[in-house]
């Protein structure tokens, strides 16, 4: 009878043990993580972490809980339904795949081990490494003109490069070092040292030299994710104008009361929107005329004959009096 009961205590054991081990074999999951990518700084990228059981089973609940490891370098949140998940806390997950993301906010190697754990204590865990990245960017400024005269204008070429595409927001300003200018943005006068939007890649602004000052600019442009800043300087050179001016009678001799003509040559060789006066002195009695209108000798500045274009002939007729016609 002893040998019964022993018998039967030793099967009950052996029952027991393999309902346990079935248990802990229908129960069993592994975790996988995938797609983490190097990103920049202040910039997101999705990932995904996989839950995958032994056995198909709906009776079991999972908690992950991500742990920054020793030696990471650098910051980032990881965010699950838009929300931040925090460190060293756990929050439930289900089985299959879940698509979180990691929000980069301060450069260097940054890695998280993420373990999961069920309602039995058993755990199954993955690494995550991301690198997060500066945005590095460079920028030049360069005139299509080195050289202008007063009254010019040019256009001034420049180039913004991204390492990577980080979707950061750019903005550029100028300071005025030397010379008078006038500036322009796609028609738009642009104040100095104001900051304005700009794109990365190719564009230009167009300045007007205003004085017969050289010009010296200098530009910044700084993205406003990180506060970074690059400069570059433009100079130009403001030409002397130089031109020629002759007066010439058409015949040497005239005829009191007869109209001699006189011709006059204004020719500039730089800058067509210069604009020039004359004076005249005269050892005669007489009076010249300009579209009907007496011009004295000697008169002042702001009477003077003003000449508009590079190339002007004007023909006037002399005689007791000068007349212009």
């Amino acid at each position: 009878m002893k040998n019964i009961y022993k018998y039967l205590l030793v099967l009950i054991v052996l029952t027991s043990c393999t309902k346990d081990a079935d248990i802990f074999d229908d129960f069993s999951f592994t975790v996988t993580i995938t797609g983490e990518e190097n990103l920049l700084v202040n910039s997101s990228e999705d990932f995904n972490i996989s839950l995958v059981q032994a056995i198909e089973t709906n009776r079991t609940n999972y908690n992950i809980n991500f742990q920054l490891q020793e030696g990471t370098v650098g910051n980032g949140n990881i965010l699950m339904n838009g929300e931040v998940v925090p460190y060293n806390s756990n929050t439930q997950i289900n089985k299959g795949v879940t698509q979180l993301s990691f929000d980069g906010t301060q450069i260097g190697r940054i890695v998280i081990l993420a373990v999961v754990t069920d309602q039995y204590g058993n755990t199954a865990e993955d690494l995550i490494d991301i690198v997060v990245q500066d945005i590095e960017f460079t920028f030049t400024a360069a005139p299509q003109e080195n050289s202008l005269n007063q009254g010019d204008n040019t256009d001034i070429n420049f180039i913004l490069t991204e390492t990577g595409n980080s979707n950061s927001i750019y903005e550029m300003k100028y300071t005025n070092e030397s010379g008078s200018v006038t500036l322009l943005n796609n028609n738009e006068v642009v104040p100095v040292n104001t900051f304005f939007e700009v794109t990365p890649g190719s564009f230009s602004w167009n300045v007007t030299a205003n004085t017969g000052n050289d010009i010296s600019l200098d530009f910044t442009v700084r993205n406003n994710e990180t506060l970074i800043e690059k400069e570059g300087q433009v100079s130009i050179e403001i030409l002397e104008n130089e031109f020629t001016f002759t007066a010439e009678p058409v015949s040497p001799l005239g005829i009191t009361g007869e109209p001699t003509n006189i011709n006059f040559l204004l020719d500039n060789r730089g800058n067509t929107g210069v604009t020039f006066f004359m004076t005249y002195s005269s050892n005669v009695f007489g009076i010249l005329t300009y579209n009907g209108q007496d011009i004295e000798p000697n008169i002042p500045s702001n009477q003077q004959w003003k000449f508009l274009s590079k190339l002007y002939i004007i023909s006037t007729r002399r005689s007791y009096h000068c007349v212009h016609s």
